[in-house]
């Protein structure tokens, strides 16, 4: 692509969180100016942006104002799914494009409304119950899960393993929910896997598969994701199968472009049963794997969109192998426990590393880990994009950097969980 492609070209990102300011440097590498605003002085993407305005992302009116004052040639939102209905009220009042609408982000985020329109549409999911079965059932149900319908970041979830668990569940979980609604799913024990797909003009592009590992030493809370392995061991099933019920699905929730990825377990017929979705950039940043072999990134496409109504220029579906045209990746994710940061180490040694395609900090020197943090995201000390011609040199490129790079507290006394167990790699020889 064209370093100057959008030179001349004004493009306003809502929201400056730090996955933003990746976005921002992006789109200036590629010549566009690009502005942010939100209601946070020094949000990461108002540091690197050409220009930044302190108008909440909730003032839909004064950031029409803004963007017809300043010029806007596009409108941008990353992770966060809290920004997306002000981010399709800002494009529609400004007649510039906008990848999703408010049905489409309200059914890809709401957790109650993402699962109905899944059962309509016969996308296998999770097992529910009602808070009346879930207080009058046996014990063979549990464990059971219960977490806000419209809450990210894993904030609110409770593990029940009795029925005298439940009511401090649900209290916790409409602590966390703007809506103030909650589910009760079975908790499941099976494969995870995260399925990722990437639309253009309403053709569904599948990209690819990866298995979600997780960290299970901290009870009572959410199971976070220490590693996401590519391509998945069930990708082959997946390819294979009928997934005509997908299309239906998509069609249905009105998809037509922007990335999704769904969360889902691997059912005894070895085929996924979703039980989440996002309608938007994903925080785990899958696309430093797709790029490490050679895809455009989501980036791209979603700047491109911003600017021309179009994810891409030349045919998507071509572009992507989910396969990983032989080679191998890793997202790796190593938690910290509670505490402040006063040293990193050995982040420079692994930048270092030819399998390393990037490195993002989910939590630098001085940040605080409180108790309450925990069984959430904000447990995660970075994200390292790992890929490999070989599931042998994978194993050693991931253990090399988890030996590499330690996060001690004041005392000197690594932060560091248990790390991913690279062993479980070996199942991935083909």
């Amino acid at each position: 692509m064209a370093l100057n492609r959008y030179e001349g070209k004004t493009l306003l990102i809502l929201g400056g969180l730090a996955g933003m300011a990746e976005l921002t440097r992006k789109a200036q590498a590629r010549g566009a100016k690009v502005v942010v605003t939100d209601n946070v002085p020094t949000s990461p993407a108002k540091r690197v942006a050409d220009e930044s305005y302190s108008i909440s992302i909730t003032d839909v009116d004064d950031i029409v104002e803004l963007a017809q004052r300043i010029g806007v040639d596009g409108v941008m939102v990353g992770h966060s799914e809290f920004v997306l209905p002000y981010y399709v009220e800002v494009c529609e009042k400004l007649g510039l494009p906008c990848y999703g609408t408010m049905r489409s982000f309200d059914l890809m985020s709401n957790k109650a409304h993402f699962k109905e329109a899944c059962i309509k549409n016969s996308v296998p999911t999770i097992q529910e119950y009602t808070y009346d079965e879930a207080k009058a059932a046996d014990e063979s149900i549990y464990p059971l899960i219960v977490k806000p319908v419209d809450s990210a970041g894993s904030r609110g979830i409770t593990f029940c393993h009795g029925v005298d668990e439940i009511d401090a569940a649900v209290e916790k979980a409409l602590s966390f929910s703007p809506s103030k609604k909650y589910i009760i799913e079975k908790f499941m024990t099976a494969p995870e896997v995260v399925i990722y797909y990437y639309f253009q003009d309403g053709v569904p592009i599948f990209a690819g598969m990866c298995d979600r590992y997780t960290n299970n030493e901290q009870d009572g809370v959410a199971q976070l994701p220490t590693s996401y392995v590519f391509p998945s061991l069930h990708t082959a099933d997946f390819v294979q199968s009928d997934r005509s019920n997908y299309r239906r699905f998509f069609e249905d929730v009105g998809i037509v472009n922007g990335p999704l990825f769904l969360q889902a377990f691997i059912g005894d017929d070895g085929l996924p049963r979703v039980y989440e979705a996002g309608f938007r950039l994903n925080g785990a940043r899958e696309h430093y794997i797709f790029t490490g072999i050679g895809e455009p990134s989501v980036h791209d496409m979603l700047i491109n969109f911003a600017f021309t109504g179009k994810m891409w220029e030349g045919d998507l579906s071509q572009d992507f192998d989910p396969f990983l045209d032989g080679k191998f990746g890793c997202k790796l994710s190593p938690l910290i426990r509670p505490g402040v940061i006063s040293k990193i180490t050995g982040l420079d040694e692994a930048m270092e590393l030819p399998s390393v395609k990037q490195i993002i900090l989910n939590n630098d020197i001085g940040d605080v880990v409180a108790d309450n943090n925990v069984g959430q995201l904000k447990q995660i000390a970075y994200r390292a994009f790992i890929v490999d011609d070989s599931v042998a040199e994978l194993k050693a490129s991931i253990d090399r950097v988890a030996d590499l790079i330690d996060y001690q507290d004041g005392a000197g006394e690594s932060m560091m969980l248990t790390p991913f167990d690279t062993n479980l790699l070996w199942a991935y020889e083909r």
